[in-house]
């Protein structure tokens, strides 16, 4: 089985002049020279024509076994604020800081669309009781939208300290580079008892690994998840299924420096929980965390100036919970 698709997008973008909450703070716009009245002056119309393309070749070579490669071009337009975020001020700089990092970033009007060629291989196996996916892909990124430490013509927060720092919050410009992501995914499967007493009791397990690398700069790309997997012990009994699920995460310590990412160490959560269907209605209690274990998750994003804590510290995942879900589907 073959299937092709294509796809054409136009991004329209544009934006008003601007000036900040005072001259004395943020640069006078009717000054051409400064900050305000330099992005005035300036064309700031952008229009992009992305092409998208993906492509996927199926291959069943038996009643058991399928191979699926697979192609996408992606391209991805940048957004306005990677556009067209003006000022240098720190205040301004920090508040445009949606990575949840503590950083601030400024825009970057010169930006281009980013494209992302992937190529992957899927293997798929099953039998009678059991089954194995196995998913392993590269990801070619063409001008993709990373960050630069800001310049110091720009003023304000891009000091020259700034450049240089290799702790604390840092001030970042957007600018195209060159990534490269490559990885596997892995999702398995296996019944291992089956009894008219207790139902069906069944193994699951899945495995992730993704490594990313700036090859603009030959530095580690940010928020890059480390190796993680799970382990589930399931039971399938009339309306009823219930777990219990060990989670497994590797500490992070493959981390971007440009923007001073903070390492996170690895943990394990235990979580057991049970689920009722019936019809059209479903409820599942589940306990997550259940040894109430310290951990920080390592996409979790970090203390932003809460006393006392300073950078550096990230934010504690979840501790013990209890959750209740009850749906209806109709």
């Amino acid at each position: 089985m073959s299937r092709v698709g294509l796809r054409y997008d136009i991004t329209t973008e544009n934006t008003g002049p601007v000036q900040g909450y005072n001259s004395m703070m943020y640069g006078n716009p009717a000054i051409p020279t400064s900050l305000p009245g330099q992005f005035n002056r300036a064309d700031r119309a952008r229009n992009f024509g992305n092409w998208d393309l993906s492509a996927i070749l199926r291959y069943q070579a038996t009643a058991n076994t399928q191979w699926e490669l697979g192609f996408a071009r992606n391209v991805q337009s940048p957004n306005l604020y990677e556009l067209y975020a003006w000022s240098s001020n720190p205040m301004a700089m920090s508040m445009n800081g949606w990575f949840g990092d503590g950083n601030g970033y400024i825009g970057n009007r010169q930006l281009r669309a980013q494209t992302a060629n992937v190529l992957s291989l899927r293997f798929a196996t099953q039998g009678s009781d059991w089954h194995l996916h196995i998913t392993p892909y590269v990801n070619y990124v063409q001008n993709y939208i990373g960050v630069q430490r800001c310049s110091s013509q720009l003023g304000g927060a891009c000091t020259a300290a700034n450049a240089q720092a290799q702790t604390g919050f840092v001030y970042l410009q957007f600018t195209n580079q060159n990534a490269l992501f490559w990885g596997v995914n892995a999702e398995g499967s296996t019944q291992i008892a089956s009894t008219k007493a207790a139902g069906d009791f069944f193994l699951d397990a899945n495995l992730a690994y993704i490594h990313g690398e700036n090859l603009s700069l030959d530095v580690p790309l940010y928020r890059m998840m480390p190796v993680n997997g799970t382990l589930t012990l399931r039971q399938n009994w009339g309306h009823w299924q219930n777990w219990i699920r060990e989670t497994l995460v590797a500490g992070k310590t493959r981390v971007d420096p440009l923007r001073n990412e903070v390492q996170t160490p690895g943990y394990g959560l235990l979580e057991i929980g049970t689920r009722w269907h019936s019809g059209s209605w479903q409820a599942s209690l589940r306990l997550e965390n259940l040894l109430n274990q310290l951990y920080f998750q390592p996409l979790g994003g970090v203390y932003l100036g809460q006393k006392p804590f300073a950078y550096g510290t990230p934010v504690p995942g979840p501790g013990r919970s209890v959750n209740l879900d009850l749906s209806y589907q109709f």
